[in-house]
Order: C-alpha cells, then structure tokens, then sequence
C-alpha cells in the first residue's frame, strides 16, 4: 500500500520540502545579517583605529619636525657665532696682514656652508625616514585589513 504515491502524499513531501527549505532559507538569512553586522562593526573599529593612529602620527611627526626645527636654531645661531667670532678676527687680522686673510676667511666660508651642507643632509634623511616609516606603517595597516578581510569572507 505505501509503494503507491497518492496526490496527498506528494502533497504531503512538498510541503515538508517546502517547509525544510523555508527553515535552511531563514537559518541562512539571519547567518548572513550576523556576518553583514559583524563585517560592519569590525570596520567601523579598523576605522576608527586607523583614524587615532594618523592623528597619533601627526603629532609625533608634529613633535620631531619641532625638535628638529630647534636644533637647527640652535646650531644655526651657534654657527652664526662662530661665524661673526671669525669674520672679526678675520677683519682684525686683514688689517694687519692685508690680502693672505682672503685666503683663510675663504676655507672658514668653505668649512661653515659645508656644516650647513651636512645639517641639510640631516634634515633630509630624517624626513625620507619618517616617510618611510609611514609608509611602512600604512602597508602594515592595509595587510591587517586584507587578512581580516580575507578572515571574515
């Protein structure tokens, strides 16, 4: 008797058939609205966190552009006393000796543009540091984000 497939009995299965892939349909729906929500959540956390590190960067960078600007102050007011102290023994030093002064005042010129030269140099490995730095920091940030990316997908 049960070999026989009667219309109540197909209408029976589809009904369960239907109603089992009601079920799967609305497990599935709410999994991925749980996943969509924890997608956003996370990148509103990662935005968040890479808005506090800029803002940290900037003052950090903010705080060595200034020491770096004081110390150049400071070596350039040193340099400049050096260099009056010198050109007044140079001018001293003219007047008794004439023209063989030229010579030396020329080598003190030489040797401060040269200490200028290197503090130059300074400031421009720091900054192609800093940037590098940066740069470093900011694939890290985009590595982190592409593996929780890749981690939730």
């Amino acid at each position: 008797m049960r070999q026989n497939w009667t219309d109540d009995r197909m209408d029976d299965l589809a009904q369960q058939v239907d109603a089992g892939f009601a079920r799967v349909h609305g497990e599935i729906g709410s999994t991925g609205d749980e996943l969509r929500g924890e997608i956003k959540d996370q990148g509103r956390e990662l935005r968040q966190e890479i808005a506090t590190l800029r803002k940290e960067q900037r003052t950090d960078l903010k705080h060595v552009e200034s020491a770096l600007r004081g110390e150049l102050e400071r070596l350039g007011g040193s340099l400049r006393g050096e260099m009056q102290q010198g050109d007044e023994l140079l001018r001293g030093g003219m007047e008794r000796l004439g023209g063989s002064l030229r010579g030396e005042m020329q080598e003190l010129r030489a040797e401060v543009n040269a200490r200028f030269d290197e503090m130059n140099g300074i400031v421009a490995a720091s900054h192609r540091m800093m940037m590098q730095i940066l740069g470093g920091l900011c694939v890290a940030l985009i590595a982190a984000v592409a593996t929780l990316i890749s981690t939730v997908i």
